[in-house]
């Protein structure tokens, strides 16, 4: 009975060593970060997040190690990349702005290189407010009251751009109740081009920029005065005042906010 007892424990010491050696070893594999980022972003702003793998259950850190413009960006404990000094990122002084993390997991530890371009912005447009999302399409047909919402152009509070069904030009509803040559849409300047060289454009009213009768598919910049808003704009159609059923009657595509 003794020597059976003692084969039985050391099959079973056995058995246990054999789990040991099966056990799966943590791993972690890391990634480098490149991207690039227009100069003059706002702080705050993000870049993307640091990219790395294990097979533990736990949950891998990041931390920033280095950097060649100190306190440019700064890390999220999860990896995220934020700008954390604005003017850090001026073309003018640092076209490239590079840095070392560090991804960490249960001891294990992997360096991350960090690329980040910083692209040119043409200054010369930035101090302008110019509107350059969606495209929109607005139209007034021909006999339609002016007065009534749907006919008007809202394009802020300030500016309501419709017509009179009289065959004169447009006008500001939220300031005019007709057109006046020369003077409407009273509140807005305009000037021929594209907003791409607005700094070189020049603005005045409406009739004085363009004949009502060469309008269509003309490149212009509406400036809303008050709201200091610029446009781009193209007029689709004009209906002559001598059109009988169409008088009044426009459409033009602008960009939204």
């Amino acid at each position: 009975m003794q020597r059976t007892r003692l084969y039985v424990l050391v099959i079973f010491s056995l058995a246990m060593y054999s789990c040991s050696d099966d056990e799966e070893q943590i791993t972690l594999e890391v990634n480098d970060f490149s991207t690039s980022i227009p100069e003059n972003p706002e702080s705050g702003t993000s870049l993307g997040s640091l990219m790395a793998t294990s097979n533990s259950a736990e949950n891998i850190t990041f931390e920033l190690v280095s950097q060649s413009v100190e306190g440019a960006i700064s890390l999220t404990n999860d990896g995220g990349i934020v700008v954390a000094d604005p003017e850090a990122f001026d073309f003018e002084t640092n076209t490239i702005i590079e840095a070392v993390a560090m991804a960490m997991v249960e001891g294990l530890t992997g360096e991350i290189n960090i690329s980040i371009a910083v692209s040119d912005v043409d200054e010369s447009t930035s101090m302008f407010n110019i509107w350059s999302g969606e495209s929109i399409v607005f139209e007034k047909a021909g006999g339609s009251d002016p007065t009534a919402m749907a006919n008007q152009d809202r394009i802020t509070d300030n500016v309501w751009i419709t017509r009179g069904n009289d065959g004169g030009e447009i006008y500001n509803a939220a300031l005019e109740t007709a057109s006046t040559k020369n003077v409407s849409p009273m509140g807005t300047e305009w000037a021929l081009g594209t907003t791409e060289d607005i700094a070189s454009l020049t603005f005045s009213s409406f009739r004085a920029t363009i004949s009502p009768s060469q309008v269509v598919d003309k490149d212009l910049v509406l400036h809303l005065i008050e709201d200091d808003i610029y446009i781009d704009i193209k007029f689709l159609s004009w209906a002559g005042g001598g059109q009988q059923g169409n008088a009044g009657g426009f459409s033009y595509e602008r960009y939204t906010e």
